[in-house]
C-alpha cells in the first residue's frame, strides 16, 4: 500500500512540473525581443550635419567624435547649450550641437563615445552611431533643409536581454557577412534571412523596395546581452556578384545598463 500511495504521489509530482516547466517555456518564446534599428542617414553633399547629444559636466563625461575615414566631414561648428532652467544645478546638464560639412562622397559613420578624459574612450559609458551615405543631390525643393538631423543606431537593453539587429539585403546578390562586437558584453545567437514575399506588409508599403524597384529581403541577427557595458556591432558585408568585390561596413550600439 506504501508503494502504491509513493507512486501515485511521484506521478502528481512530475505532472505538475512537466505543466510548470512548460509554462515557463511557453512565456519565454513569447516575450517579445527588442530590436536596435539600423538607420542610414542618406544626405545631399550640400547639407550640414547635425547630432544633438546630452553631457553633464558635473560627472566630467563629455563626448568625443570618430570618423570612419580621416577628412569624409569637416566640423563647421560646436556649440553647448547649458540648462538656464530655476531647478538646473550650474555647471550641470548641457545640450551639445555639432555641425559637420562633408568633404566626400560615398558612405561614412560617425561614432561618438562618452567618457572621461583621463581615462580615455576604452572606458565608455555610452556610444552613439550614426551611418550617413553623402550623395552627389543638389538642393532642390525636394531637398529644402541646409541643415538634416543624423538619426541614430543605438539602443540600449539589460543584461539577459535578447535583441535583433536587422539591415536590408538582396538574397540574389549573396551577401557573405561578418560580425564583430564586444564578446564578453554581446554575443551573437543566429541569424536569419527574411523573405519580402513572405512579410506582411499594408497596401502602397514599398519598404521592401529599393528605387529599382527590385524587392529586397532583410537579414536580421540575434544577440544576447551578457552583461553591462558598452559595444559596437559591426557588420561587414560583400557580394561575389559584384564586379568590384568591395565590401561595405555598417555599425549598431548597444548600451547593456
Amino acid at each position: 500500500m506504501a508503494f502504491k500511495n509513493y507512486h501515485r504521489i511521484s506521478f502528481i509530482i512530475t505532472i505538475i512540473f512537466v505543466a510548470f516547466y512548460g509554462t515557463l517555456l511557453a512565456g519565454i518564446g513569447d516575450s517579445e525581443e527588442s530590436e536596435i534599428p539600423i538607420i542610414i542617414n542618406r544626405v545631399s553633399y550640400e547639407q550640414r550635419l547635425k547630432v544633438q547629444l546630452e553631457e553633464n559636466a558635473l560627472t566630467g563625461y563629455t563626448w568625443h567624435y570618430y570618423l570612419s575615414e580621416a577628412n569624409v566631414f569637416s566640423l563647421f561648428s560646436k556649440e553647448s547649450s547649458v540648462d538656464q532652467s530655476e531647478n538646473a544645478v550650474q555647471g550641470g546638464d548641457s545640450t551639445v550641437t555639432w555641425l559637420f560639412s562633408p568633404e566626400s562622397l560615398g558612405s561614412f559613420v560617425v561614432i561618438f563615445k562618452l567618457y572621461r578624459e583621463w581615462k580615455g574612450e576604452e572606458k565608455a559609458v555610452d556610444i552613439r552611431v550614426f551611418n550617413v551615405e553623402v550623395d552627389d543631390r543638389t538642393l532642390s525643393e525636394c531637398i529644402p533643409d541646409y541643415v538634416t538631423v543624423l538619426g541614430s543606431s543605438s539602443g540600449s537593453v539589460s543584461p539577459g536581454d535578447l535583441f535583433s539587429v536587422t539591415v536590408k539585403e538582396d538574397s540574389s546578390a549573396g551577401f557573405l557577412w561578418s560580425i564583430q562586437s564586444n564578446g564578453k558584453i554581446l554575443r551573437l545567437i543566429a541569424n536569419r534571412y527574411i523573405d519580402p514575399s513572405k512579410s506582411q506588409s499594408s497596401p502602397g508599403d514599398i519598404s521592401n523596395f529599393t528605387v529599382t524597384g527590385i524587392e529586397t529581403g532583410k537579414q536580421s541577427f540575434d544577440f544576447e546581452a551578457l552583461k553591462r557595458g558598452v559595444s559596437l556591432i559591426e557588420f561587414g558585408f560583400s557580394s561575389p556578384v559584384e564586379s568590384d568585390g568591395n565590401s561595405s561596413i555598417l555599425y549598431a550600439s548597444v548600451s547593456v545598463e
